[in-house]
């Protein structure tokens, strides 16, 4: 199956709902291809569950067993034969269907198959341990047709005629929807006109290009010419195209997720399916319910399978939407009973459609009730889903409920966009796929959601306000070290690392701040003074004794990857540049890594700047104060802040931009500062003219492409005729490492490409997960080991990789995959400034 959830949904999961995805219409649900299932009886014991014949003895030696097990064979086989007729009769007739308990297909092909019943039965049987899956050949080619038209009715006749063709797609995107991605300016208008009302988009998959063109073609000449019922279509062959068309489908959740509040959209009658000659009367009918409770709904889905995902927009902490959501939930299950349709037919039934059963399958269900019984008799396994007493929508778990409102504190929750950032995470839990510190710890409350969730109880008054300074909030807003992942992976968009430091400045405000993160947001003073002792303080640094007592006086871990200091780095307030007119004139902030720690990688960025032909000025600066601000320590932080503003925003003014080697200093100066003081001017401008070096080299290198230029040494003005020197790359297996903070500014593969491109790279592996060190966080005693474990993971990937350097532009990232891989770790600027023969090179030294 390939819900659109696929990025992070687990096998264990689709089996619980019996998932199946836009192209179930071609492959089906999952139950069709249930070998097996090793499951746990409610009474604790193991079995295999597995098709046996109704003559086979091994059925009737199970029947015979005094045991659950041979109960819940005997049982299940008595109750389908007694009620054959009963099954038959209330069988949904769709293609697919998770409503309920599967009896209509227990006994098949005479056969008794109990791995039918617990695929899809939400875990109220059986839980499932290991599961024998088949599998089916992935066609190799696939194309795509994207169809538009005027109304929802016309796109939902054009379905039927579509399905006697035979595409293993058919996928419905209407108004409400459309307009949203229009909003997100996520596709351009050559794939969707502003005409377009409601779209449909069409796959086929088969092993020959030109079977998929044959069809598309097929397609638009029914559905446009002859038909008329679409105005219009676009083609889609090539794989990034296709990949375009279908982003806005699968990212549909996320896009609506992210809309502004108070309403927004929710799931609770997204699952329905009709027979597809129905489908055109069940969206005449949907509208009729959603006009009567005066709510708008985005409408999406599998249109092929008649399959459905409605989502009203309403807001929970008002009564009257709350009571919107009854008479839209009643109205719908009932529209679909009707219509022949289930309420259920992938996502499972849950508290959100349980209620409806007994509606839709009438004295079936107390059959079904019976079954239950039968497998759980104590009632423990995942109780009141599927059966319940319950006859309307279960609403009195509202993430927020009528009459809900924050309490003021008197700290930036009060404030938007905070305040707004509270009630914005709807708990779907994606983050538990991301979240390096979950991944690792497997806590609910290391996941960012547990964090929002604790900070929107606590500000409702839930937990109390004093719950805010309670040791154990800080110990979890501990447990987030501001890697921002959640910005580009949390498909609602909410920034719970933004509210987390919220938190820490509160804790900080009130005497919360450690002496470690005091000590650590001196990071410009400890490098000054340990750059300008370098040979002695690195001696220091590697004597046990020495960080013994480092870890016991300054909580800065024995064990932890330190970075060596060095001297001759680029200097304050100097400038070099072309002996004409600049390329560009820049101001680099080379950050207090490149100033102390490795110095290196900023004489090799000046390098490659002035190489291809900007005046380059290094700028006086202080620390961008990533480190405080990820502590909380905003006054200090503030500081620096202004020191930074006050020099480089004349520069900002005098046309110079503003460019960095280190990714935690780009996203501070573009993003944090204007969010740290929203009316200052300043910070806007900076922020506006600041740029990652990998992004203005890859600028200035396309230009130079555009007019002629075939490599690296083409493209450099100042070089424009030496070959790139050989060593470094050449020759040896490279890993590329995208480190967190580029990744959250969207451009974590940029480094990568611009090294394919110019020097004709290709790397071993890449990396697009955080290797644990997070700033300073990996540097405490206290995470030691869990900063550990989650860099074993990225550490093995790249030594299975064979890699025999790594490349990565983050300062910390390089100091920790040094450590953990025993590797030199170059910036992308040192291989460049290598092939331009302007500098010589000096890989990450670590103290261990």
């Amino acid at each position: 199956p390939d819900p659109s959830s696929e990025p992070f949904c687990t096998i264990g999961g689709n089996l619980g709902n019996n998932s199946s995805g836009s192209r179930g219409m071609r492959y089906g649900s999952m139950k069709e291809y249930e070998a097996y299932l090793d499951v746990v009886l409610a009474d604790g014991s193991e079995v295999r569950l597995e098709p046996v014949a109704l003559e086979d003895g091994r059925l009737r030696e199970a029947e015979s067993r005094g045991d659950l097990f041979g109960k819940i064979v005997a049982g299940t086989h008595r109750l389908v034969a007694e009620h054959a007729d009963l099954i038959r009769r209330y069988e949904p007739h769709t293609s697919k269907n998770s409503a309920g308990y599967n009896l209509f297909e227990a006994v098949r092909d005479g056969r008794l198959d109990l791995a039918r019943l617990v695929g899809g039965s939400d875990g109220t049987l059986a839980v499932i341990l290991e599961a024998g899956l088949r599998v089916v050949p992935k066609p190799r080619e696939r194309a795509s047709v994207l169809l538009w038209f005027t109304d929802l009715e016309k796109a939902g006749e054009a379905v039927h005629h579509i399905l006697l063709l035979g595409p293993s797609a058919c996928e419905i995107m209407e108004r409400h929807f459309l307009d949203i991605v229009r909003a997100e300016g996520i596709i351009s208008e050559k794939f969707l006109p502003k005409e377009a009302d409601t779209v449909l988009l069409v796959e086929q998959l088969s092993d020959s290009r030109a079977e998929n063109e044959a069809f598309i073609a097929g397609v638009r000449r029914l559905v446009v010419d002859e038909l008329g019922l679409a105005f219009g279509a676009v083609d889609a062959y090539d794989p990034q195209e296709q990949e375009n068309l279908w982003q806005v489908r699968k990212r549909a959740v996320q896009i609506l997720q992210r809309l502004p509040g108070p309403r927004r959209v929710l799931p609770f009658i997204e699952d329905i399916t009709v027979p597809p000659d129905k489908l055109v009367a069940f969206i005449r009918g949907l509208r009729e319910v959603l006009n009567r409770s005066g709510a708008e709904a985005a409408v999406y889905g599998h249109a092929g399978d008649s399959n459905l995902h409605a989502r009203p927009m309403l807001d929970t902490r008002v009564a009257a939407d709350v009571e919107r959501m009854r008479a839209i939930a009643d109205g719908v299950a009932r529209l679909t009973i009707d219509l022949g349709g289930t309420i259920s037919c992938e996502h499972g039934d849950g508290l959100t459609r349980s209620a409806y059963l007994c509606l839709q399958f009438g004295p079936l269900y107390d059959v079904m009730r019976d079954l239950k019984c039968l497998w759980d008799p104590k009632g423990i396994l995942n109780p009141g889903k599927i059966i319940t007493d319950e006859r309307k929508i279960h609403l009195e778990d509202l993430r927020l409920e009528p009459g809900w409102s924050r309490r003021p504190t008197g700290e930036a929750f009060d404030r938007e966009p905070w305040a707004g950032e509270l009630e914005r995470c709807h708990g779907c839990g994606t983050c538990r796929a991301y979240c390096p510190v979950y991944l690792v710890t497997r806590d609910e409350v290391a996941s960012p959601r547990a964090k929002a969730n604790l900070l929107r109880e606590a500000i409702a008054g839930n937990l109390g306000l004093a719950a805010l300074d309670e040791e154990r909030m800080r110990a979890v807003a501990d447990l987030c070290y501001n890697c921002k992942t959640c910005l580009v992976e949390c498909p609602s968009g909410v920034d719970v690392p933004g509210l987390v430091l919220r938190h820490k400045e509160h804790l900080a405000e009130r005497g919360g701040l450690g002496f470690c993160d005091r000590l650590m947001g001196k990071v410009r003073l400890m490098g000054r003074v340990g750059s300008a002792m370098a040979p002695v303080a690195n001696f220091f640094l590697r004597r046990g004794a020495v960080r013994w007592m480092m870890e016991k006086a300054g909580g800065i871990g024995r064990r932890a990857a330190m970075p060596a200091f060095s001297r001759g780095g680029v200097k304050e307030g100097t400038a070099v540049g072309p002996d004409g007119d600049p390329v560009r004139k820049v101001a680099y902030f080379a950050g207090c890594f490149e100033l102390f720690n490795e110095p290196a990688s900023g004489r090799a960025a000046v390098a490659v700047l002035e190489a291809l032909g900007c005046e380059v000025l290094i700028s006086e600066q202080r620390c961008c104060g990533i480190v405080k601000i990820s502590a909380g320590d905003a006054e200090a932080a503030a500081k620096d802040r202004e020191f930074n503003l006050a020099v480089l925003a004349p520069l900002a003014e005098a046309g110079y931009t503003i460019v960095s080697g280190c990714p935690s200093c780009v996203l501070v100066l573009a993003e944090d500062y204007p969010e740290m003081v929203p009316g200052d001017a300043r910070a806007r401008l900076v922020a506006e003219h600041t740029r990652d070096i990998h992004d203005l080299v890859e600028e200035i290198a396309g230009d130079a492409f555009s007019r002629g230029g075939s490599d690296l040494s083409a493209v450099a003005s100042a070089k424009a005729g030496d070959p790139p020197r050989k060593g470094l790359w050449q020759g040896r297996r490279l890993a590329y490492h995208a480190p967190c903070h580029l990744r959250a500014a969207g451009r974590g593969e940029q480094p990568k490409r611009l090294l394919e491109r110019l020097l004709g790279i290709r790397f071993a592996v890449t990396n697009m997960t955080c290797c644990g060190m997070g700033g300073t966080f990996g540097v405490k005693a206290k995470n030691a080991d869990l900063s550990e474990a989650i860099a074993e993971a990225v550490v093995e990937r790249i030594r299975a990789s064979g890699a025999e350097a790594v490349v990565t532009s983050c300062g910390m990232c390089r100091t920790q995959l040094a450590h953990g891989t025993g590797l030199v770790v170059y910036h992308p600027m040192e291989l460049l400034a290598a092939a331009l023969q302007s500098s010589p090179t000096e890989p990450v030294r670590v103290s261990e």
